[in-house]
């Protein structure tokens, strides 16, 4: 019998994102580095939630990003109104990577702007291995998470 593995709740953040000036080019279309910024302000209010940067310091803990990928849907523009929704879903047991969705939309006509994914993985900074498993007092936090 096939056992599948038992998935976690999901937790989700939504930021408010106004393109800046600096962000667009000379069609006042947003630069495609501006939505990795973006989606990496998205992960980091649900990242800092559970491992603050401090204690990562401390923990010598590093969260490289392994994967990122984006799908650009329709274009954003200087001016635009953006809600970017992260979701993370809370898994029963560390599997060696944190997984991101990422959906940016125009807030006034609710079209999809871009769609991501970004992956993590835990990395002791001493060594550069990776973390097989959460330190107890950040597991405590990351399962708790709302």
């Amino acid at each position: 019998m096939n056992e599948q593995p038992t998935r976690g709740r999901r937790i989700i953040r939504k930021l408010l994102i106004a393109p800046e000036f600096h962000q667009v080019d000379i069609m006042g279309m947003v630069h495609n580095a501006a939505y990795f910024y973006w989606f990496e302000k998205g992960r980091l209010d649900i990242l800092w939630a559970i491992l603050p940067f401090e204690e990562a310091v401390r923990l010598r803990l590093g969260l490289p990003v392994v994967r990122h990928v984006c799908n650009y849907r329709k274009a954003a523009r200087f001016g635009d109104s953006l809600v970017l929704t992260t979701t993370h879903e809370l898994l029963p047991r560390y599997e060696g990577r944190l997984v991101f969705q990422h959906s940016l939309m125009h807030e006034t006509n609710k079209t999809e702007i871009a769609e991501a994914e970004t992956t993590l993985t835990i990395m002791d900074m001493r060594d550069g291995q990776l973390v097989r498993d959460f330190p107890a007092e950040v597991w405590k936090r990351y399962q708790s998470l709302t």
